[in-house]
């Protein structure tokens, strides 16, 4: 019997050390391990979950007058709500903190490219509203704002505010999210949430289809995110955990998508949809994979009246087909109509 009791504790310790090196990305803390934790509240989606720091994309029109932008802080613990009057101290974190997020995310690219480094938001473009606030006895939350002027952020240069608490009056800092990064945003003018139709040809599988087939629907939801003043990558809100820069299809019976692929669009002065590039890099992966234009006369185009956009544009495979497809290596050729149906969170 001693021996299964042995092997009993060994269990129930190798499982108490496993869970406590997972990095917690939820505010949701147990009330039960009795921690009194001060922290930021999410104020959208992390981007990348599991870093270091939690970064939080906030993208905004370009405005003549401030943006507006509400930040929390919370308090979890035994208690539901706040047992006295929490003082929570906050301020600006360091360039360390921005520097550790580019080189955890292996961000080393050109400014204007979608691997870009983030840079320390310039102090001329935000005003905190405070830098201490109080969460009252009998609640959970504080918050404060933070003013943007859009008009002066550069469109293609992505930007990062850190935010750090320094200290709390009662309770524990959090080690997960005491310190988060803002990525702030300006949109350009093709930027937004359009619905999506069109058709796909897989040459190496007839039944692949476009994504709207495997929908029943003839429009899907799509977005286009700004990367520099005249291009957005395609960016699917919906698909894998819950969005991601890729391209759904239909397989036939599912949906999927292809790896190391998705088209960056770039927009012409003079209304044309003037080039298509890979988000993931030239003939990557070891299918040696890219994203390009498809000439079309009947289409790639803008029309800025109407927000619409009619493209034409292909998965080139270099291999890991057989036979090998000839130049220009089309392996997957899409055929589609955007239409703006309004700004994206």
């Amino acid at each position: 019997m001693r021996k299964y009791i042995y092997k009993s504790i060994g269990l129930v310790l190798a499982i108490t050390t496993f869970s406590s090196c997972l990095k917690d990305d939820s505010l949701v803390l147990d009330p039960d391990k009795g921690v009194n934790v001060i922290e930021f509240v999410n104020p959208t989606d992390i981007a990348v979950h599991g870093s270091t720091t939690a970064l939080y994309t906030l993208a905004y029109e370009i405005l003549p007058t401030a943006t507006v932008q509400t930040i929390a802080v919370s308090y979890s613990g035994p208690e539901k709500v706040a047992p006295q009057d929490i003082e929570v101290n906050f301020g600006l974190g360091t360039q360390s903190v921005i520097d550790q997020y580019n080189t955890e995310q292996g961000k080393t690219g050109a400014v204007g490219t979608a691997n870009a480094p983030y840079s320390f938001l310039p102090s001329n473009v935000y005003t905190l509203s405070a830098t201490k606030v109080v969460i009252p006895k009998g609640q959970s939350k504080a918050s404060f704002t933070i003013a943007f002027k859009t008009n002066l952020l550069v469109v293609g240069v992505p930007y990062a505010l850190p935010l750090k608490i320094t200290s709390v009056s009662y309770g524990t800092i959090s080690g997960n999210f005491s310190n988060i990064l803002l990525n702030v945003v300006p949109k350009n003018k093709y930027d937004g949430v359009y619905n999506v139709k069109g058709t796909m040809v897989d040459v190496t599988n007839p039944a692949f289809s476009h994504y709207t087939v495997g929908l029943g629907s003839t429009v899907y939801q799509m977005q286009l995110r700004t990367v520099t003043a005249t291009s957005c990558v395609v960016y699917d809100p919906k698909y894998f955990n819950g969005g991601g820069y890729f391209v759904p299809f239909y397989t036939g019976s599912a949906t999927s998508s292809f790896g190391s692929f998705c088209p960056i669009i770039e927009f012409g002065s003079d209304g044309k949809v003037v080039g298509v590039t890979n988000h993931y890099g030239v003939d990557v992966s070891s299918n040696v994979r890219n994203a390009v234009l498809v000439p079309d006369a009947a289409g790639n185009q803008y029309t800025a009246a109407t927000k619409t956009m009619k493209i034409k544009y292909a998965l080139t495979q270099k291999a890991g087909i057989n036979p090998p497809l000839a130049a220009p290596f089309y392996r997957a050729v899409f055929d589609e109509t955007w239409v703006f149906n309004g700004q994206r969170p």
